[in-house]
C-alpha cells in the first residue's frame, strides 16, 4: 500500500485503481482469517473441552465476585489493623512514660489526695433518691 501511494510515476486514476486492488486483497485476507477464527471457535465450543470451559466460565462469575469482595474486605481489615496498631502503640508508650514519671520522677506528687473520700454533692442532687446506695 505504501509503495503504491508513494510511487511518483502513477497518476491519480491508476493510483486509485491499484489502491482499490490492494485494499480488496487485504479485505479478502482479513475475511479468510476471520472465518478461520470463527470456525475454530465453533469447533472448540462443540468439543468436550469447550463444554467444560463454558461450565467453568459460569462458575467463574461468582468466584470473581467473591474474590473481589474478599480483596476489599482484606484491604479494609488491613487498614483498620494498621490504624489500631499504630495508635495502640502510641497509647502504650504514653502510658509507660506517664507511669515512669509518676513512680520514678514524682513518687510523692499525689500523696496528699484522698481518692477514696466521697465527694460532697450539691444540694440539688442530695434530694434526689439515690439508686447508688
Amino acid at each position: 500500500m505504501r509503495r503504491v501511494i508513494s510511487d511518483p510515476k502513477l497518476d491519480a486514476a491508476s493510483r486509485a485503481a491499484q489502491t482499490q486492488a490492494v485494499t480488496a486483497e487485504y479485505a479478502a485476507q482479513i475475511e479468510a482469517v476471520s472465518s478461520a477464527v470463527d470456525e475454530e471457535k465453533a469447533r472448540r465450543e462443540a468439543s468436550a473441552v469447550g463444554k467444560v470451559a463454558a461450565a467453568a466460565a459460569v462458575a467463574a462469575v461468582p468466584l470473581r465476585v467473591y474474590g473481589g469482595a474478599s480483596q476489599k474486605l482484606r484491604e479494609a481489615l488491613e487498614l483498620f489493623d494498621t490504624f489500631c496498631s499504630r495508635y495502640f502503640v502510641a497509647v502504650t508508650v504514653f502510658y509507660v512514660i506517664l507511669k515512669t514519671l509518676h513512680y520514678v520522677v514524682f513518687p510523692t506528687a499525689l500523696d496528699g489526695l484522698d481518692f477514696h473520700a466521697v465527694p460532697d454533692l450539691p444540694a440539688a442532687l442530695r434530694s434526689v433518691p439515690s439508686a447508688l446506695k
